[in-house]
């Protein structure tokens, strides 16, 4: 038992390393979101997600390969969850115009039956 107490000892000082890079990394996220959307000098063509401030919203762009910066992300989601500040209210929206459009599409398809 007493073996194991320098074992847990360095787990918790590990932890707390952890917790402290952490805790530091979201300030430097609200950073690379309000960096401008960049393409750089080469001519690669990788299509990334740039965030948008002024909308907002993440937008598609394309990266050269080289220069550029940090505000690229592969995938939507990854650069919805780092930067989007109304993410909750922006799903709500999308939700909100599947819906309609599947009550829409099911309406149309009973009255195309019934004709």
């Amino acid at each position: 038992m007493i073996a194991l107490l320098p074992l847990l000892l360095l787990c918790v000082a590990n932890f707390s390393q952890v917790n402290a890079i952490d805790s530091g990394c979201d300030s430097g996220k609200e950073d690379v979101c309000n960096l401008p959307m960049r393409t750089g000098p080469c001519r690669a063509y990788f299509r990334v997600w740039g965030y948008n401030p002024a909308s907002d919203q993440c937008e598609s762009f394309v990266y050269g390969g080289c220069g550029g910066n940090a505000n690229q992300f592969k995938e939507k989601i990854e650069c919805e969850r780092a930067c989007v500040k109304n993410l909750h209210l922006y799903k709500h929206k999308l939700l909100s115009r599947q819906t309609i459009f599947g009550k829409v599409s099911a309406l149309l398809l009973l009255l195309n039956k019934a004709i």
